[in-house]
């Protein structure tokens, strides 16, 4: 079964967060804590041998960009989810 996003060796996830502009320190952080997990549960063998990686979109506070940018992440990207 193929299930986007999933490889035998990887959980593809993606994040859309404010990473430029006034409130960047509230984005930055909040990846900090998605990565800080991640590298948890990577360090402890991932799920059934899968790693996660995340990727990352700035969507600057701006829901038109925020919509653009979940967009590109599941149709272009192929993430499995989002999370965040």
């Amino acid at each position: 079964m193929n299930v986007q996003g999933v490889t035998d060796t990887e959980v593809l996830m993606g994040m859309v967060s404010v990473f430029s502009g006034p409130a960047r320190t509230y984005g930055a952080q909040s990846k900090i804590g998605v990565q800080t997990a991640f590298n948890m549960i990577n360090d402890a063998g991932g799920i059934h041998g899968r790693k996660f990686r995340l990727l990352t979109l700035d969507d600057g506070y701006d829901a038109a960009k925020a919509q653009e940018a979940v967009k590109q992440l599941y149709e272009r990207d192929k993430v499995f989810g989002f999370i965040g």
